[in-house]
């Protein structure tokens, strides 16, 4: 991609998009809460949701809102991918993808415990840190101030 190209990206991933930490509770299948990066864009175009898809993967699929929109997503490592793309020229959203890959990285370092359906519950609530602070700056005018 051209550097052009990304800095388009990047401002319609700020005034388009939404960086989430999806908190997914336990299940027969999985004794532990799981919990996954989320980057979505949600728009009535759907050619430059296409668009992303071919640049950084995902998924594109229509919403029932009661108008016709599109959203694309990816998640996890394509997530963390997609924001170290953009991360040089996002404006606002900077703080929420720097956390956001801040939380990838972090959660990329415990992924053997994972396989074992066993987590200390210090990884569990350092993850749930991460979830609310995301949360917390997706509804405030607060600025990101890392974990580490």
């Amino acid at each position: 991609m051209t550097s052009e190209e990304l800095a388009y990206t990047a401002g319609f991933f700020d005034g388009e998009g939404s960086i989430s930490i999806i908190k997914y509770n336990p299940s027969v299948r999985c004794s532990i809460p799981t919990f996954s990066l989320v980057v979505k864009v949600t728009n009535n175009d759907k050619v430059v949701l296409e668009q992303l898809k071919g640049w950084f993967g995902g998924s594109v699929s229509p919403q029932n809102r009661g108008y016709r929109t599109y959203e694309w997503q990816v998640t996890s490592l394509l997530a963390k991918s997609f924001l170290e793309q953009v991360l040089p020229y996002l404006i606002i959203k900077k703080d929420r993808a720097c956390l956001g890959i801040e939380f990838q990285k972090h959660k990329s370092s415990y992924k053997k415990l994972e396989r074992t359906k066993s987590m200390p519950e210090e990884e569990i609530l350092a993850r749930n840190t991460y979830r609310e602070c995301i949360h917390e700056l997706n509804f405030s005018n607060r600025r990101y101030i890392s974990l580490n």
